[in-house]
């Protein structure tokens, strides 16, 4: 080898351990915002269950599970595609970003709006004002923590694309403590409609206080793929239509498999169901966002993508597969906490956990197709995944008289069979590598031209 080859070499080997730390440490940074956000959820759930009646638990659940269900929808996806834009956005970063929170602000007036006309919208009202009847100030309670919250994840996403991925971090410990010290502050006095304004007063500071400072930022290193463009027309579409319906099927994954439950066995079976569920979704959303940083850099380096895909795998399952044994382990004590209503839902709480080491593999093959732009195989394999969950929610026999252990345990099997079955066929029929490895030979044979 040549002096000038070993240059090289060198110089590779650095690039590649630059992209592999900062792949890293966007996805930690991203992970550890949810998790906070995840964790604190939790604990207001404890100190809510431990103050109030089981049945008004049930209520401000289903309020929560509705509101992150519009916001889920109304996002569109555009924190993943900023992730793949920001980084060659450049002076018009600022513009990108304001285009994007004016879209899914938008989106989740219209998508409030809409789900408030639905026939069982009389849970939020109860949860929002205490009555169930229709009203203009709760209209404007629901619509308001759906728009905070929708803003507030994308401009987590856009922290990370301009390089500051540690801040959405600190804003998220911010939001979380004072929606521990409003709970707190309520004490004995805790409602449902008090837990309701737990969650959306800091929501709404939070969403304010960062939209004044977003529009100041611009991105700390300089763009590796073009600079100071912005995507086309063409570009937003053929990304954002397909990965949205994918989004759209996650989003009924997390927050109406709990409201089906509480809709079929009702609100006290749907209050344990609830709280066994949030430990599923809450690992799975911290995966999520960790793989969703694969999308960053892989802008900044299309050539690495299979190589970067491998990374963020092992590292994935290292990081999440010790604590999912651990949750199996002490499921029963853990839900103790709760109350002790709540822990007939260990069983269920146990399959729950064993299937989630299954759907990792799927989320990580979602990142993949995600980070090279591979839309419709993002979408159909989401699609298909939470069809199969959601389907089986729905026509699981209900048990008359039984209690929460015997009507639960078959809802979490039927959602283990889906992901162990779907493990497998991405595994083995549809390996995301492949498809990582696929688009960096396209892009460098395009480069070549």
């Amino acid at each position: 080898m040549t002096e000038a080859q070993a240059r090289t070499s060198a110089r590779r080997g650095r690039h590649r351990t630059r992209y592999a730390d900062r792949l890293f440490g966007d996805g930690l940074a991203l992970s550890a915002s949810a998790g906070i956000s995840a964790v604190v959820g939790m604990v207001s759930w404890v100190i809510a269950a431990r103050l109030m009646p089981q049945a008004e638990v049930g209520e401000a659940s289903a309020f929560v599970s509705a509101f992150l269900l519009i916001a889920g929808f109304a996002q569109m996806n555009l924190g993943a595609a900023l992730l793949r834009w920001l980084p060659r956005a450049g002076n018009d970063s600022a513009t990108l970003v304001l285009r994007c929170t004016a879209a899914v602000v938008a989106t989740g007036t219209a998508g409030a709006a809409i789900y408030l006309v639905l026939p069982w919208s009389e849970l939020i009202f109860k949860a929002s004002t205490g009555t169930t009847a229709p009203s203009v100030t709760g209209w404007l309670i629901f619509t308001a923590a759906v728009v905070a919250w929708v803003v507030l994840q994308i401009q987590d996403f856009a922290l990370v694309g301009l390089g500051r991925a540690w801040w959405a971090t600190a804003r998220n410990v911010v939001v979380a403590g004072l929606r521990l010290a409003i709970l707190v502050a309520l004490g004995s006095g805790l409602t449902a409609q008090g837990a309701v304004w737990s969650w959306l007063v800091p929501l709404v500071a939070g969403a304010v206080v960062l939209s004044t400072v977003l529009p100041r930022l611009h991105p700390r290193s300089a763009p590796v793929v073009g600079g100071g463009t912005l995507p086309a027309r063409h570009e937003v579409l053929s990304f954002l239509g397909p990965t949205y319906v994918g989004t759209v099927a996650t989003t009924l994954l997390f927050n109406q498999v709990p409201l089906v439950v509480t809709v079929r066995f009702g609100t006290e079976t749907g209050a344990a169901f609830f709280i066994a569920w949030q430990a599923v979704t809450v690992v799975e959303v911290i995966a999520i966002y960790f793989v969703n940083g694969l999308s960053s850099e892989v802008a900044r380096a299309p050539e690495r993508a299979a190589e970067l895909a491998r990374t963020t795998r092992r590292r994935l399952l290292l990081l999440f597969l010790p604590p999912l044994a651990l949750g199996v382990l002490v499921a029963a004590p853990a839900l103790g906490i709760f109350g002790e209503d709540y822990s007939a839902s260990a069983p269920a709480l146990r399959v729950l956990l064993v299937g989630l080491a299954f759907r990792l593999v799927v989320v990580h093959a979602l990142g993949v197709r995600q980070a090279v732009g591979q839309a419709m195989r993002f979408a159909r394999l989401q699609i298909v995944t939470t069809g199969l969950v959601v389907l089986a929610v729905l026509v699981v026999p209900a048990r008359v008289g039984g209690d929460a252990e015997s009507i639960l345990l078959p809802v979490a099997c039927a959602y283990f069979a889906v992901q162990f079955c779907s493990a497998v066929a991405v595994l083995y029929l549809d390996s995301p590598t492949r498809h990582a490895r696929t688009a960096s030979r396209s892009r460098s044979a395009i480069e070549a031209e």
